[in-house]
């Protein structure tokens, strides 16, 4: 899975100091095969209680399940009826049961979805510089990319609702059903890309300045097509005589007849022009001060906008608004170099930003350097940072989609009950495909940012480098969009900074009741109503601290021989955030997906024509995501190498591997798929070849 075929050619001409001129462009295509959930062991099976974590299959299925509590006495028996029961074709290894008692027929969707999606892409990239005369210089540079990436979904989750005399329905009542279409396929979607960038440039040297000013313009158009959905008229109307409990004697056309084709299309612009210069002001013990000046306009805008299917509300599982909009942004900042002494620099900067949306921000950089000896480096630094949201974070529409979402509120609480059992603990942590909506938030603030940074770089002899950098960040209204748990604890916090509720439940029941848990979330199996709004948020503060050490060294062996020895590794000593929106901040360093430590280490032997390569990669391990019982993720260590070869004029090939012994990453309590995304990767060993030639 995942193969990737890549290939470039590069090619110019014209020497800019003898013929006044010079073009070149670049010419490449990309091909990835996808590498679905089904293709690895640790991911094809979204029950994960086996390996120690939770049963994420969804409880809409196929068979499916008659929705029949409440709804009498059935006359055979004398009994209630069951509040759910399943299909009698549905297997027994796929029979599971509620928190609150209720039965339904599970459905593994981990074989439908893929890990890493299918993608291709060409791009084309030339340049082109001309002197107009002694000091003035005129470029162009055109950009054209076109990407098409695929990614496949579980078949439709639903239901209907099937009257008296149905031949699904053995019931004396009309009686609901929890059903999945599996016989109308995956949910497969393919985003369309393309986009193109012009830029136009003129430098120059006029009156003891340098400067260069641009014009850029840039446009991209994004088509998302779905495949195997399914229209919500052609449904309703096959509903009366679909037979869901022995799909085998549903006609073909029929079913043919559901599959809809929903579109939606993503457009953006931007128009920008800057305009940048510097000079040399006056001379100071360690050489003349420097000073930059810039200023850039921009112009963006974005449209959202599916179909008129999609729009009505025709799309099975699915739906969304048309949404768009627009902002103008101008910028100026200046930086000050000042060479106070031989061994002493000094930076100054500083950048107001003001946005028609956002109004002004102005933030400052102050940096200094020591160099005591020719061996050693002393630097520092101090910055502020300002970034309002992108126009996708304020207006991307609604589109609805089905996650699987563990309910972290009733997991905690069912999991601290003392009356509950585990067999409620288990069903109430277990992950549901929720009708959940994703949109953009109107109401984002910007984000700020303070950043320290002090080091030291050190040689003591030649060829070795050792450098030391101790950082500390804080960061705050960082733009996030929240994980599940995090929205589910501060829902109400959350909805009021939303403006609308991005949480919605059901009424408890009687054993929610008793344990003190809130209902279960809408939006589950047949249910049409919306459980969960995946928006962007101001995500309150951050503060982060660490070091980063890199060592690096090369000597001489043998005749001709060179080795190099390099070491970077990342220490964090801290990382902190406001778990709670109104609380302070906590530790979250050492926990989920953040490890304290990362290290990468190479050993490059070069000879001759030759060069081989060995490196090692570790990460450390950290507490799992959510567990009854406290346990960590397994350390990561890999490694990989490779082989250059140069022996034949204007040819380098190499061959190497990645994760040469094909370890599969650790497991992790996360999702169905088994392993922490944001830390390592699904494929194993990747094993590649690559030729190169310069004429």
């Amino acid at each position: 899975g995942a193969d990737e075929t890549q290939a470039s050619i590069s090619a110019g001409f014209g020497d800019f100091a003898k013929d006044r001129f010079n073009v070149f462009g670049v010419l490449s295509v990309y091909d990835r095969e996808k590498l679905g959930a089904g293709d690895r062991d640790f991911s094809k099976y979204a029950d994960q209680s086996a390996a120690g974590g939770f049963d994420f299959r969804s409880p809409t299925g196929n068979p499916g399940t008659w929705l029949t509590g409440g709804r009498g006495t059935d006359p055979a028996t004398g009994a209630p009826y069951v509040d759910n029961t399943v299909f009698p074709s549905c297997p027994a290894s796929s029979r599971g049961t509620f928190s609150d008692g209720r039965t339904t027929c599970y459905y593994n969707f981990a074989p439908d979805n893929w890990l890493i999606p299918k993608s291709n892409r060409v791009a084309l990239f030339a340049k082109g510089t001309v002197a107009l005369g002694s000091s003035l210089t005129a470029g162009i540079e055109v950009g054209l990319n076109k990407n098409v990436t695929n990614g496949s979904a579980a078949p439709t989750p639903g239901g209907a609702t099937l009257p008296v005399g149905h031949v699904s329905n053995p019931f004396p009542f009309v009686v609901p059903i929890r059903y999945r279409y599996v016989e109308v396929g995956p949910r497969l979607n393919e985003i369309e890309t393309d986009a193109q960038r012009a830029l136009f440039t003129l430098a120059g040297e006029n009156f003891g300045w340098s400067w260069e000013a641009g014009y850029a313009q840039s446009e991209s158009k994004s088509t998302n097509t779905g495949t195997n959905y399914i229209s919500q008229a052609a449904l309703t109307a096959a509903i009366p005589s679909y037979n869901f409990a022995d799909i085998s004697a549903v006609p073909g056309s029929v079913i043919d007849g559901l599959r809809i084709s929903p579109v939606r299309t993503g457009e953006s612009s931007l128009k920008a022009f800057d305009v940048k210069a510097s000079t040399e002001l006056f001379s100071l013990p360690g050489g003349r001060a420097g000073l930059a000046l810039g200023f850039d306009h921009r112009e963006e805008d974005l449209a959202d906008t599916p179909d008129s299917n999609t729009l009505r509300g025709n799309v099975v599982g699915s739906g969304g608004t048309s949404s768009k909009g627009d902002r103008s942004s101008q910028a100026v900042f200046a930086e000050l170099v000042l060479p106070l002494t031989k061994s002493i620099e000094a930076q100054l900067a500083v950048r107001q930003d003001k946005y028609s949306d956002f109004g002004t921000a102005t933030v400052p950089k102050v940096a200094m350097s020591w160099r005591p000896m020719t061996q050693l480096l002393l630097r520092a630094s101090y910055g502020e940072g300002f970034r309002a949201p992108s126009l996708v974070q304020l207006f991307l529409g609604d589109s609805t989609s089905f996650p699987s979402i563990r309910d972290a509120v009733r997991c905690d609480i069912y999991t601290a009950s003392t009356i509950a059992t585990a067999a409620e603990r288990t069903a109430a942590c277990g992950a549901a495909q929720v009708r959940s909506v994703s949109r953009g938030n109107r109401e984002l603030d910007a984000e700020k940012s303070k950043s320290f940074n002090v080091g030291i770089v050190f040689e003591p002899i030649r060829d070795l480098s050792i450098g030391l950098d101790y950082y500390n960040i804080e960061h705050t209204n960082k733009i996030d969009s929240l994980p599940s748990a995090y929205i589910l604890r501060n829902a109400a916090e959350l909805s009021a900074a939303a403006g609308f509720s991005v949480v919605n439940r059901n009424p408890a029941s009687a054993r929610d009741a008793a344990i003190g848990a809130p209902g279960s979330l809408l939006g589950i199996g047949a249910d049409t109503g919306i459980g969960f709004y995946n928006t962007y948020f101001n995500a309150q503060r951050q503060e982060t601290a660490g070091y980063d050490l890199d060592v690096r060294y090369r000597f001489s062996v043998g005749d001709g021989g060179r080795i190099g020895l390099r070491s970077v590794i990342t220490y964090v000593d801290t990382f902190k955030r406001e778990v709670t929106p109104s609380g302070g901040l906590q530790e979250l360093n050492d926990t989920w997906q953040y490890p304290k430590l990362r290290a990468n280490s190479s050993l490059t032997f070069d000879t001759g024509p030759w060069a081989v390569t060995l490196g090692a990669n570790y990460i450390g391990s950290y507490d799992q995501f959510y567990q009854v019982t406290a346990s960590r993720t397994k350390e990561v260590v890999s490694f990989d190498a490779q082989v250059q070869y140069r022996g034949i004029k204007n040819l380098t090939l190499t061959a190497g591997g990645r994760n040469i012994t094909d370890r599969d990453p650790p497991w992790a309590d996360v999702d169905y798929y088994g392993y922490d995304a944001s830390n390592v990767d699904p494929r194993g060993a990747v094993w590649y070849l690559r030729a190169a030639y310069r004429f």
